[in-house]
């Protein structure tokens, strides 16, 4: 226990340390007025406030991680389990606990008319979504948007927006106007995104609770979420991947059943064709990562003799009809997406503005200038803005390091 509380201590004492350096704007501000004062030019009060802001932040900060490191390291979570009361309010607890996360991760935005991204992106995501309530109002095509007009078929000039569209079209339809409609949209889906993480992690996965809560933190509140999720706000459509690899799992678990089989394949194909229908490039990299994981994931159950490629093949042979009848259901769902990118595809070309997107191997640190604790580390380092600044924080590559150690002497 003693030596417990001097990693403990230890651990504080470095969480505050890295609030105070990487966080120092306020103190700046401070001398700032402070020898505006001296020199007989008084500042106005918005100085000040923008200072107790900063204050408020930063003590926010190391209030939150303090909370955490306490409830890790000195938490006992046994009591939980044998206390039936306590152990059927949990899931009351975890949900209080997300909504407090998402508000505090919206603060900035919750209860005032600033909006999510900037002026330019995030104007033309907003109005992108506004074009699928003028549809369903009867007032714009489906492939022509007004803000082209008179140009035709402009709709396949971006992403789809579809989902995000319904949703903001139905706030839309009970009176909010289009910049609320399309922020409560945005923080709505982050909300269902983290719930059915921690569900993906808790019941699917069999992980408890507070390493569940920590994925669901890892997961929805970093800075490279913030930074693509809202300054380009297809992106945000990441959400709905914990729910498609809810349907995932259960296919898999529950392939013997041909009923529910289908059910789960079904499910899987209509969501997967919702995000292809709202972000295109993130249904792409769904595509990209499912292929590498499962070649390297038969490759180890191969090398370990769990299973032979004699078995995979016979399996796959055996149940060809349900797999052809899954993939000629989704050919016929991507039908309209053809029909909208296929003349944009004909009309445009090059890829010159590839190489400025690709990151270096130092941008796996750069969490962006904005970060709010290692924001001072980005700048010092120099590192570029824009899409390559969206890369792990140090609390994140720890956490990583120390799980990967833990699991391995574990398998040991």
């Amino acid at each position: 226990m003693y030596r417990k509380k001097i990693v403990f201590l230890g651990v504080l004492v470095l969480l505050i340390v890295l609030a105070c350096f990487f966080h120092m704007r306020f103190v700046q501000d401070v001398l700032i007025g402070i020898g505006e004062i001296i020199k007989g030019r008084p500042l106005n009060n918005s100085h000040w406030y923008f200072v107790i802001g900063n204050v408020a932040n930063t003590a926010l900060f190391i209030l939150f991680f303090a909370l955490v490191t306490t409830i890790i390291f000195f938490f006992d979570f046994s009591f939980i389990e044998s206390n039936e009361k306590i152990k059927k309010s949990r899931y009351l607890i975890v949900v209080i606990g997300i909504v407090l996360l998402e508000f505090f991760f919206f603060r900035n935005v919750i209860g005032n008319d600033r909006l999510l991204g900037d002026a330019g992106d995030g104007r033309l995501t907003n109005f992108l979504a506004e074009h699928w309530f003028r549809f369903f109002s009867g007032k714009e095509s489906f492939s022509d948007t007004l803000m082209f007009y008179p140009a035709k078929g402009t709709l396949g000039y971006s992403d789809l927006f579809l989902v995000f569209g319904v949703i903001h079209s139905i706030f839309r339809f009970v009176g909010l106007n289009m910049y609320d409609s399309y922020k409560l949209t945005l923080i709505l889906v982050h909300a269902f995104g983290s719930f059915t993480f921690f569900y993906l992690l808790n019941k699917k996965f069999h992980i408890n609770i507070l390493w569940s809560l920590c994925g669901v933190i890892v997961f929805s509140y970093s800075t490279p979420f913030a930074n693509a999720g809202f300054g380009h706000s297809q992106l945000s459509v990441i959400n709905f991947l914990p729910l498609l690899t809810v349907f995932a799992v259960d296919f898999v678990n529950q392939f013997d059943n041909r009923k529910l089989r289908y059910k789960n394949g079904i499910l899987f194909v209509v969501l997967y064709a919702s995000i292809l229908y709202t972000g295109w490039y993130v249904a792409f990299f769904v595509v990209l990562f499912c292929f590498v994981f499962l070649v390297t994931y038969l490759y180890s159950l191969c090398r370990s003799q769990a299973i032979t490629l004699g078995r995979c093949r016979q399996v796959l042979l055996s149940y060809v009809f349900d797999f052809f009848v899954l993939l000629v259901f989704f050919m016929i769902l991507l039908v309209p997406f053809v029909i909208v990118y296929l003349p944009v595809l004909k009309s445009s070309g090059g890829y010159d503005y590839v190489p400025e997107c690709i990151p270096d191997i130092i941008d796996i640190i750069n969490v962006s200038s904005a970060n709010f604790a290692f924001g001072k580390v980005v700048k010092l380092l120099h590192l570029h803005g824009g899409e390559v600044d969206m890369g792990f924080s140090l609390v994140v590559i720890l956490l990583f390091v120390f799980c990967s150690c833990y699991l391995k002497k574990k398998k040991r």
